[in-house]
């Protein structure tokens, strides 16, 4: 009866976990150790403490740091701030605006014409076509002067050579009636051989 207690009592002891001692555990690697089924409590608690969690470095910012951002903040702020400015305010051109009822002397040369009916019809065609019906009393034909000297119609553009030409202005219906008179209803071409007194071609007023 003896033999069978002992008997059970191996097999009851064989079916628990083994638990090591102190000299045992001390040898094995500390993750091992922490197993609680393995060690003692007071072993399993003095492990732990013998290896504790490295807790995560914290990294302070250090002056040139601080300087850093600071810097790169400046520059952002100062570049959006161009950046707006420019948008806002173009660069100017040194483009001329073009003046449909001008023919400039540079335009004159550029084209090589031989006379002014040349220039006209190339550049500004269209003051060669008139727009008033014609009429007994006042016929619809476009008049054209020489430096303020009535020639003609249009044809009398071609014997007007572009040499000395500084600029040649075109006058539609109701302008050219305010300054010459009831027959310009079809609008006159002024032609300038005229320049001013700094060098430049000065238009009519």
């Amino acid at each position: 009866m003896a033999d069978g207690r002992w008997r059970m009592a191996d097999e009851d002891r064989g079916n628990q976990p083994p638990v090591l001692s102190h000299s045992q555990c001390i040898h094995l690697p500390s993750a091992i150790c922490l197993l609680p089924s393995l060690c003692s409590p007071p072993l399993a608690t003095r492990v732990r403490a013998a290896h504790p969690e490295t807790p995560r470095p914290t990294h302070a910012a250090s002056p040139g740091d601080t300087v850093r951002r600071r810097i790169i903040l400046f520059a952002a702020v100062t570049l959006t701030a161009l950046t707006a400015a420019c948008s806002s305010n173009p660069a100017p051109t040194d483009r001329p605006r073009f003046d449909a009822s001008l023919i400039t002397r540079e335009q004159i040369l550029q084209g090589q014409f031989t006379n002014a009916y040349d220039a006209v019809k190339t550049l500004r065609g269209s003051w060669l076509n008139t727009v008033r019906p014609e009429s007994f009393r006042y016929p619809a034909v476009i008049q054209v002067y020489l430096d303020g000297v009535r020639l003609g119609d249009v044809s009398s553009l071609s014997t007007v050579q572009t040499l000395p030409i500084q600029f040649i202005q075109y006058y539609n219906a109701q302008n050219a009636t305010a300054r010459w008179g009831m027959d310009h209803g079809a609008g006159a071409i002024y032609v300038s051989t005229k320049v001013g007194s700094q060098g430049s071609s000065i238009p009519p007023a």
